[in-house]
This record gives C-alpha cells, sequence and structure tokens, in this order.
C-alpha cells in the first residue's frame, strides 16, 4: 500500500482540509484571571439586559403617548418601529 502524504489528503477532501491532531493542554487561569472573567461576563449580561429593556420599555407607554400628545393610532404605532423614543 502506498503511502499518503499530507499534500495527497489535502487534494482527495476538496471541500475542507485534514490536519493532524495536536494534544491540546488545558489552560489554567489564575484566581485573578477567573475573577476578572466572571466580572466580564457579568457586566456582558447585564448590558444585555438593559438593552432590551431599553427596547421593550415603549409598548407598554404606547397608550399614554397618545393621549398626552394628541396623536393618531397610526403615527403612534410607527414610534417602537423608528428607534427615536
Amino acid at each position: 500500500m502506498a503511502e499518503v502524504t499530507f499534500e495527497d489528503r489535502e487534494m482527495e477532501t476538496d471541500a475542507f482540509i485534514i490536519r493532524d491532531e495536536v494534544p491540546v493542554k488545558p489552560v489554567l487561569l489564575s484566581q485573578r484571571q477567573q475573577r476578572l472573567a466572571r466580572l466580564q461576563f457579568f457586566a456582558l449580561c447585564w448590558s444585555l439586559a438593559i438593552l432590551g429593556w431599553n427596547d421593550g420599555s415603549t409598548g407598554p407607554l404606547l397608550p399614554r403617548i397618545q393621549k398626552v400628545y394628541n396623536v393618531s393610532l397610526r403615527v403612534n404605532s410607527l414610534f417602537p418601529l423608528t428607534g427615536c423614543q
């Protein structure tokens, strides 16, 4: 049986390239790095929650906006779509 080189395997698989597996050692983080990673993850979750809260805050206010500013339902329904609250 003939030996198959890396170049031959690459040519045989047109869709993707086969690479030899390299063992990877797990990365251990220090206590400070773990704390920082948790803080960054918490900040990410908090900012996404605040963004979602801000996007959803116009809906419940639509009847009040319609009453106070004397706008029709058609104009009032465009507020959430335009994003300029």
